[in-house]
């Protein structure tokens, strides 16, 4: 709790305005044996000769707390238990049986993986339809796509762009960088900031950038990033970008020469015009058509899942920026790749089909062109969108362009609300249907996987971690009744000292063990949630722009098209968690 806090309470808890001077100018408060701020005096009398001490008195009032929990939580089981139709036991029940029915571990890693995480409360039963983009959505790419782009981009830079021939031996190291990270196009930096927009860290090139290197560059104003100048890196397919542009700077540092004076500003230009010609030219999407098994990762639950969604009532289309033959290829291959659904067409599976959509601007523009696509690929234009009906759907559902209006139309949703989006494109498939349209949206987050296997194999390093951080807030508390001793007129000078000495230790401590404890997600850029110790920006987008986030769109297999989601914890600002916590343990 709060200094600031406990002094107005002290009073009031004490029933004596003398014992607020008492607890400053005393190791225990005498005036009243009730006083919880003297308890805290004493308690934090420890940290003054070892800070040591404070943590094994913290860990043995948890474990008391924890055993009583224990016994709390063991009655509160067995009371829920007794009631065999309780839903507690329904849900047990359903999830063993879904256990044994779709083959799935029971192992507590492989169980978070399947889980869908909430932000944003949302009843199933208000949702009329439920649409999916199509690559990094439904279709996982793996590594031999990324290489496609990358060795496809470094070849355009050296054969049309004249970079020079040692560019093309850079090597893709996909774990070098993660999505949520910002490139500075104008300084040839790449950061990762956290929620607040304050830098945590920088490379330049591949050389990772000190404290005052990062202050000096972006401390003295405050920017929003979204400028022109930074290229947020928020879907997947952009950590190519991020490579290259990385590597390029580092060479142009090196051999400044051979880059005919280049910016890094032109730098990117050049990279996002190789990457460009890549889709162009074919050299991306006719491989991965040429043999889909190489390039994309099969998901056995994908069919089941949109099935499931039709039996339980809802509507179910695709919405993808991919032109047609490259979408019928993927669907194809993630369909009927293993012989299982016989003569089915995939259409099938959705209402309707929306190729070449040109995200955002499909979610914004309201005068985009619409065209019928035939079964043999070919293109009509749609003269009259007003009959675009339930009937029209029955002779054929698959478009290419057009709008989210002909789409409300198409899918008879009255408001956006009424939609849940599934897609992987912080911006063009969550933060924009959100903010423009309302639609409900469900971000598809792979690296959810390795984060949560990861978190569960460190809980030992992580419970270190809080343990410190809650004994470098005791400490703190402690200085700061040393300093309010010292404005009553005594002499606190050693004691303050010496508190001071060991919150520079604990502070050093904490950094050192944070560093170990972020290597384990990923040595460069740590946690993909988290920035040092705080939330990173990319996971207040998560939880501003996703009402829902998984790891695999699939997952909606596992649950009940119709059920309620609830945010779990309910959101708290610090006011509000102060007083419940000290609610939750008896009071002031």
């Amino acid at each position: 709790m709060r200094f600031s806090l406990l002094l107005i309470l002290v009073a009031v808890v004490c029933n004596n305005v003398n014992c607020l001077r008492s607890c400053l100018t005393s190791e225990r408060c005498r005036g009243n044996r009730q006083c919880t701020f003297g308890v805290k005096r004493s308690y934090a009398k420890k940290t003054r000769g070892d800070y040591n001490d404070i943590a094994k008195k913290s860990d043995s009032a948890g474990e008391h707390s924890r055993r009583g929990g224990k016994r709390k939580a063991q009655k509160s089981s067995n009371d829920v238990e007794s009631y065999s139709h309780s839903p507690k036991s329904m849900a047990l029940r359903m999830r063993a049986i879904e256990r044994e029915q779709f083959n799935l571990s029971d192992k507590p890693e492989d169980i978070l993986k399947r889980q869908l995480f909430c932000n944003v409360e949302m009843n199933g039963e208000s949702l009329d339809a439920v649409g999916f983009d199509m690559d990094f959505t439904l279709a996982q790419y793996n590594e031999a796509f990324d290489l496609l782009a990358f060795n496809g981009a470094k070849k355009n830079l050296v054969e049309s762009l004249g970079y020079p021939a040692f560019v093309s031996g850079i090597e893709y190291k996909p774990e070098d960088f993660r999505r949520g990270l910002i490139i500075d196009k104008i300084r040839g930096n790449i950061l990762k900031i956290d929620k607040h927009r304050y830098v945590r860290k920088a490379v330049h090139g591949l050389t990772e950038m000190n404290r005052e290197e990062r202050k000096l560059c972006y401390n003295s104003h405050v920017s929003s990033f979204t400028e022109s100048s930074y290229v947020n890196i928020d879907t997947i397919f952009l950590l190519v970008d991020a490579a290259l542009f990385a590597n390029l700077v580092d060479l142009k540092d090196k051999y400044p020469d051979q880059f005919n004076n280049k910016s890094y500003e032109q730098l990117y230009k050049d990279i996002r015009a190789a990457v460009d010609l890549c889709h162009r030219d074919g050299v991306i999407k006719d491989s991965v058509m040429q043999d889909p098994a190489k390039h994309i990762i099969y998901d056995p639950h994908m069919v089941p899942m949109l099935q499931r969604l039709k039996r339980e009532g809802k509507k179910v289309f695709l919405l993808t920026n991919s032109m047609w033959e490259y979408t019928n290829a993927v669907m194809e291959f993630l369909v009927h790749s293993q012989g299982e659904y016989g003569e089915m067409k995939w259409e099938d599976l959705f209402d309707v089909v929306i190729v070449g959509a040109s995200k955002p601007g499909f979610l914004t523009d309201v005068y985009l062109g619409m065209f019928e696509v035939s079964k043999e690929g070919s293109l009509s234009n749609i003269e009259d969108k007003d009959k675009l009906d339930a009937t029209h759907l029955q002779e054929n559902k698959t478009f290419q362009g057009g709008c989210w209006m002909d789409l409300h139309k198409m899918m008879d949703v009255t408001s956006g609300d009424r939609i849940l989006y599934v897609g992987d494109h912080m911006y063009s498939d969550i933060l924009r249907s959100k903010r423009t349209l309302g639609w409900r949206t469900c971000l598809v987050i792979p690296e959810l996987d390795d984060e949560l296997q990861i978190t569960l194999q460190e809980v030992a390093l992580s419970n270190e971690l809080i343990k410190l951080r809650r004994l470098q807030y005791d400490l703190d508390e402690y200085m700061d009744i040393l300093r309010q001793k010292k404005l009553l007129g005594i002499d606190v000078g050693d004691a303050l000292t010496e508190a001071g000495t060991k919150a520079a230790e604990l502070k050093e401590s904490l950094y050192v063990l944070n560093e170990k404890y972020n290597s384990k997600f990923n040595k460069n850029w740590g946690q993909l949630f988290k920035a040092g110790h705080r939330e990173s920006r990319f996971a207040s987008q998560v939880t501003g722009y996703a009402c829902l986030y998984t790891s695999k769109a699939s997952n909606l297999r596992f649950v009940s098209a119709n059920r309620p989601f609830r945010p779990i914890p309910r959101d708290f600002v610090p006011h509000e968690k102060i007083v419940g916590d000290n609610n939750e343990n008896g009071g002031f």
